[in-house]
């Protein structure tokens, strides 16, 4: 896995590199899922519009992948959402066809917040 680029979460500021790579590890996710969560993670929170997706997904397929990409991703997006049910993580989709790895659960914002 490569490293993420900052160790806090955008969104809250919670230390998350360490316990990100842990959530993600312990998920049972097929190698097409594996390569979208990871390529997720390296923004997350930021959603990757689905031509940068596909690319990283189908980086090793010679033909490129599918034709219908946008249906293909999302397929392959609901299959690792049930595969991360559990990490605590989820695939967020956006109206453009992009994609987000974001929380699932919010008990590190409330952890946050008692601390304050």
């Amino acid at each position: 896995m490569q490293s993420v680029a900052f160790s806090t979460c955008p969104c809250c500021g919670h230390e998350m590199a360490s316990s990100l790579d842990l959530r993600i590890g312990q998920a049972p996710l097929a190698p097409l899922q594996r390569r979208m969560v990871e390529r997720l993670r390296e923004d997350f929170g930021q959603f990757v519009d689905g031509t940068r997706l596909a690319d990283a997904v189908y980086a090793f397929d010679p033909n490129g992948g599918p034709d219908w990409t946008r249906h293909a991703l999302a397929k392959i997006a609901t299959r690792a959402n049930r595969n991360l049910a559990g990490t605590g993580l989820r695939i967020e989709s956006s109206l453009s066809g992009g994609r987000r790895l974001i929380w699932s659960d919010l008990d590190h914002i409330a952890e946050k917040e008692m601390e304050e």
